[in-house]
């Protein structure tokens, strides 16, 4: 038989489960993210037990805590909970507050790339104030094979897909009056850049001249290294330069862990290349 003392204790913990469970509650059907005072308002619950339970929901992987704790957004554990379904997945609600994050951490523009078809498609943009890229049009498709941020994604198919594209596509320098230094590009450069992605997990560079700007990008991938989509900073190189970019990397790369964590437990959207000339 149970002692008082030890009834109180289950009572006690049974409590602490729920008021937990209570909190991990409360970001279902949230857009973005969620700040402990919101939490402290709605559940109303003490600071000090919100702060515990948060505690608790990252530790075990449930949320993630953004803007260093000023806010938290659901963890890489929950897409766990619906058994890897990829229509539960949706890529561009899923990194919404990643972009928000990387645009707090730099001020600078942040752009959200898939693979639609044999082409990269910018879906979401979140552009600086100020002088800013002119160049982040969502819906605009841009072959795989053109541009760093299109050979980003492009890096991570087989590479026979890689080259069967290669073959199929239109010859790199027919694209240089969209992307300029596509003039003076070839084959070995896409190659190039592909190993370079590969290796570094993130590729970094700075725009034709007449545009001015700096850029950096990182893939989002599944468990198998196949691409969800490509995350780039972009910024005018007055504000943006190569030495900005590099003192910041270990930031970009922290911000950005959780939602890697997050996109490995879902598989990729199965990419069919086009085999006829593009």
């Amino acid at each position: 038989m149970k002692t008082t003392k030890q009834a109180e204790s289950v009572e006690y913990r049974n409590q602490a489960a729920q008021r937990v469970l209570s909190v991990l509650a409360a970001f279902v059907g949230s857009e973005g993210t969620v700040s402990p005072r919101n939490l402290e308002e709605s559940l109303g619950l003490t600071k000090i037990t919100i702060r515990r339970a948060l505690e608790t929901l990252e530790t075990s992987g449930f949320v993630t805590s953004m803007d260093g704790g000023k806010s938290y957004a659901l963890g890489y554990r929950v897409l766990g909970l619906s058994n890897g379904r990829v229509d539960d997945f949706d890529i561009k609600d899923i990194c919404r507050p990643f972009l928000a994050a990387l645009h707090e951490l730099t001020g600078e523009s942040v752009i959200l790339s898939i693979i639609a078809g044999d082409n990269r498609v910018p879906m979401d943009v979140i552009e600086a104030k100020g002088p800013r890229i002119a160049h982040t049009q969502k819906g605009l498709s841009v072959p795989l094979h053109v541009g760093k941020t299109s050979r980003t994604l492009l890096a991570f198919l087989d590479d026979a897909d890689i080259e069967a594209y290669i073959r199929a596509a239109k010859p790199i320098n027919e694209f240089g009056d969209f992307f300029a230094a596509s003039r003076f590009e070839t084959v070995d450069d896409i190659w190039r850049d592909v190993r370079k992605v590969r290796e570094d997990g993130y590729i970094m560079w700075a725009g034709a001249e007449e545009f001015g700007a700096f850029y950096v990008t990182f893939p989002i991938l599944d468990r198998a290294s196949r691409p969800h989509a490509a995350l780039t900073i972009a910024g005018p190189r007055e504000r943006f330069t190569e030495k900005r970019a590099r003192e910041l990397l270990p930031e970009l790369r922290s911000v950005l862990r959780p939602l890697e964590d997050r996109a490995r437990l879902i598989p990729a959207s199965p990419i069919l290349i086009t085999r006829e000339h593009l």
